[in-house]
């Protein structure tokens, strides 16, 4: 549950306070690892949110973005997405499960070698964070 809270903060600080930053602004150890981990990506978008530095590009399947520590460590990848491609099972639990709410944000994230589906649910003013396994087993939930 801290996991998917943690996570939620770090979108939320991303999209909400980030500031642009040129490509000589990013530290060269967070250059490095990104382009070790993404060779094919020449020309990232790059924000700074708080501590974080964060890639952004777009791949054939969609949006990616790619958050770091100053230190070059990579935090989290996450993969945007169409509904459409959410497993069947998630869906189908979202159905069941979460009547009132709409399909916010969705994304495939990998967090220090651990894959998962994020799903932002939104109901007029609530938000709530739905975190399935790669297998599309419902994990855990966080109303905000």
């Amino acid at each position: 549950m801290k996991k998917l809270v943690v996570v939620f903060l770090m979108m939320f600080s991303v999209s909400s306070f980030a500031q642009k930053l040129t490509v000589n602004d990013i530290p060269e150890g967070v250059k490095k690892t990104f382009e070790v981990t993404r060779a094919d990506v020449t020309n990232p978008t790059w924000e700074k949110a708080g501590e974080l530095f964060v890639a952004k590009f777009k791949i054939e399947s969609g949006p990616v973005e790619m958050i770091f520590e100053q230190s070059g460590m990579l935090k989290t990848t996450k993969f945007f997405m169409d509904k459409e491609y959410l497993p069947l099972k998630i869906k189908t639990y979202i159905k069941d499960n979460a009547q009132g709410f709409k399909y916010s944000n969705y994304f495939y994230q990998v967090v220090q070698g651990e894959d998962s589906y994020i799903v932002e649910m939104v109901q007029k003013t609530k938000k709530k964070l739905m975190k399935f396994s790669i297998d599309g087993k419902f994990v855990s939930e966080e109303v905000l």
